[in-house]
């Protein structure tokens, strides 16, 4: 038998219409009741059908003031109630369908969900893991708050706790008087256990045993060292110098999990610190997945476009090149990838054509041209397009998103995947056309394959175009 732990509310997010957000298990707009502790659970649904959220890293919900005219908030309207989901997860139809699993799920309080009854402005939208992350609106529109007629949670008035002018004047010293108006002023000094202090001349005083100082400031007081509780400096900028643990630009002060501070110690270029329980300081520098690793732009024409070095296995297995805007000379040449292996003073290109092994499969219009080193003998390298002129990015823009996994041991393939989007331009007719392209470099040779060159397949150029290529895992 289920517990009832928060009142839920279950909406469905239509991302394929602009519906009004509904509560499926009440079949109707979403309400609830003020001062309560709530439980919206969130799918995200296209066709009456859970989506992929595998591309997300944050499900929000917001509500708002509605405008004076019912309409909804502009975007600085603040939000009345805000929260998220940042760990989504994927969910099947059946899940869905029978309450037990969601896309997000967001609490909230009864202290934050008691506002006042009335009208209000929902909106659900996501961010994604893209850098730098985009924002998607998911699901927007009314939802009603109900007066519960119990629990107000509203603050209590505050109790009438004070002292009229009579009582003050008969426990308190007036402000305009001072100590020798009270009729023992020496008791009063005792009790208030001043001793001679308060006698003694300004510009003389002797102190001796324990003193509290809660205010005002010391002067001509020589510096007080580190081993006698002091900072062992005059200044704060000094005194934060001697205490500090810090010794290398980049270091990070952190907490052992006892109390005491630790230097941690700057990680190496291209590194992001991370929360790692395991560490003895909790932290710890690694290497960010995603990272960009170079990025070319090209306005005049090249042979090639060369990544020289750029496979790292200490740090990637997998990299992606994306290739934007390419334009080429010829127009209709194929663009094809060369891999290389690094020697002392050169990069030796691997023109074993025997070692490319490549499929390639193009839709232009309503025609498909398929192809392998098995149908036109071994062209050498990788193709990024069809024999074909027709099946070719002619004239123009040419997309490409390639996918390489290499995990740099010597002797071991290199696999590479990719897919293109493209313009074929003949005359008066344009088609779009899109192409996917894969293949193996065997490494027969048993290489330690560090290298790319982007270049063209017919003996032209590249005359432009935006090249960029990350390490990913």
């Amino acid at each position: 038998m289920p517990i009832l732990q928060r009142f839920p509310i279950r909406i469905a997010a239509l991302i394929d219409s602009f519906d009004q957000p509904q509560d499926v298990y009440r079949h109707m707009a979403p309400q609830f009741w003020r001062g309560n502790d709530l439980e919206f659970q969130i799918g995200i649904l296209r066709d009456n059908q859970p989506i992929d959220i595998s591309n997300l890293s944050a499900i929000h919900l917001a509500i708002k003031v509605l405008n004076a005219d019912g309409t909804a908030p502009s975007g600085q309207q603040p939000n009345l109630m805000i929260g998220h989901d940042r760990v989504p997860q994927n969910i099947g139809l059946s899940d869905w369908k029978n309450g037990s699993q969601q896309h997000a799920t967001v609490h909230f309080s009864a202290e934050e969900s008691a506002i006042p009854a009335g009208h209000y402005w929902l909106s659900i939208w996501a961010t994604t893991q893209d850098t730098p992350e985009k924002v998607l609106t998911l699901s927007a529109g009314h939802i009603r708050v109900l007066e519960n007629g119990g629990l107000s949670l509203a603050a209590p008035e505050p109790q009438k706790l004070y002292y009229d002018a009579e009582t003050c004047d008969a426990r308190y010293l007036l402000k305009e008087d001072d100590v020798t108006s009270l009729i023992d002023a020496a008791a009063l000094r005792s009790s208030l256990e001043l001793g001679t202090l308060a006698e003694q001349d300004a510009d003389a005083v002797s102190i001796s045993g324990h003193v509290d100082i809660t205010s005002g400031s010391i002067a001509q007081i020589s510096d007080l060292s580190i081993a006698d509780g002091g900072t062992g400096a005059s200044t704060a900028t000094d005194a934060f110098q001697n205490l500090s643990p810090l010794t290398t630009k980049g270091d990070l002060l952190s907490s052992d999990g006892s109390s005491h501070g630790q230097r941690l110690a700057v990680g190496t270029e291209g590194q992001v610190l991370c929360a790692h329980p395991a560490a003895s300081q909790g932290l710890a520098w690694v290497t960010r997945p995603g990272q960009l690793l170079a990025r070319q732009n090209v306005s005049t024409s090249t042979a090639g476009v060369d990544f020289l070095q750029i496979f790292d296995a200490a740090k990637f297995h997998h990299y992606k090149l994306h290739v934007r805007h390419n334009t080429r000379s010829p127009v209709d040449s194929r663009m094809q990838l060369l891999l290389g292996a690094s020697s002392p003073g050169a990069i030796p290109w691997l023109e074993n054509a025997a070692d490319y092994r490549w499929q390639t499969y193009d839709i232009r219009g309503k025609t498909i041209r398929a192809e392998s080193t098995a149908d036109i003998g071994e062209l050498p390298y990788f193709p990024l397009g069809n024999s074909s002129e027709s099946y070719r990015a002619g004239d123009g823009f040419l997309h490409l998103n390639i996918d390489i996994w290499n995990d740099g041991i010597a002797g071991h393939a290199v696999a590479v995947a990719a897919v293109a989007h493209y313009l074929w331009v003949s005359k008066a007719n344009h088609d779009s056309g899109m192409g996917h392209y894969w293949g193996t470099y065997l490494n027969s040779g048993g290489d330690v394959v560090d290298s790319l060159r982007f270049q063209s397949a017919d003996g032209g150029s590249i005359s432009g175009g935006s090249y960029s290529i990350y390490g990913i895992e």
